[in-house]
């Protein structure tokens, strides 16, 4: 079961839109007008949404897993601000003119993110966010979808290796604009500078009262070979 308000009322260009989804079945996916949403925990959701000036509808369906879904429309009435209404010339026109400004926004979404990052860690969380008037559709880190909260923030783990890692995020809005950012973190080896370490690795194919082995002596070279060279 999806909970909205019926209908919604607002004088801006833009309007935040919140909701829940329960059910018995996992839901697998929420979406509105077709563009998935990032479910809570308790299945809340938010999204901020571009409006036209006038009366629009949007469509919010939620997928559970065994197939069934949900669905609920609700109304959006946009408001003419005052300084804008023109007494002389047909509300219609007033209606183009203003979506038509809202159409030819071409500004990306900023992404906030730090400039480097170091670590001696095998994996990091890389925290950021992404924000923009209007609705932010889609985020990916190198080509990978990032879940976004409602407020736009996002928190991911991610594998290093040795060295500089790069990751490319980008971010889209619901009228295509794209920003891309990008972020270096570098893992550093532990300086571990206590003195000389000396192994001793036995590889023994050959037992007295044992069957003969295959692979022994190969294992105990590959794994000198490892522990001398990382």
């Amino acid at each position: 079961m999806i909970t909205l308000p019926e209908s919604l009322e607002t004088d801006q260009a833009a309007i935040d839109i919140w909701g829940g989804v329960v059910g018995v079945s996992r839901i697998v996916d929420l979406r509105i007008d077709r563009r998935s949403l990032a479910i809570g925990a308790d299945g809340a959701f938010s999204i901020r949404r571009g409006v036209p000036v006038g009366v629009s509808k949007i469509r919010v369906s939620a997928l559970y897993e065994w197939g069934n879904e949900a669905e609920q429309r609700v109304r959006i009435t946009r408001r003419v601000p005052v300084d804008l209404a023109v007494t002389d010339s047909p509300l219609e026109e007033t209606q183009i003119a203003t979506l038509g400004q809202q159409n030819d926004d071409k500004q990306a979404p900023p992404i906030n993110l730090p400039p480097k990052l170091v670590t001696e860690d095998q994996e990091i969380d890389i925290a950021g966010s992404v924000s923009d008037d209007s609705a932010i559709v889609k985020m990916f880190v190198n080509e990978r979808r990032v879940a976004l909260g409602s407020d736009g923030r996002f928190r991911i783990r991610q594998h290093l290796k040795f060295g500089i890692n790069k990751f490319a995020f980008r971010a889209t809005d619901e009228w295509d604009n794209m920003a891309k950012k990008g972020i270096d973190v570098e893992r550093k080896r532990l300086d571990l500078a206590l003195g000389t370490y000396h192994t001793l690795v036995v590889g023994n194919n050959k037992y007295r009262n044992m069957p003969k082995l295959k692979s022994a002596v190969a294992d105990a070279e590959a794994v000198s070979r490892v522990l001398e060279d990382r």
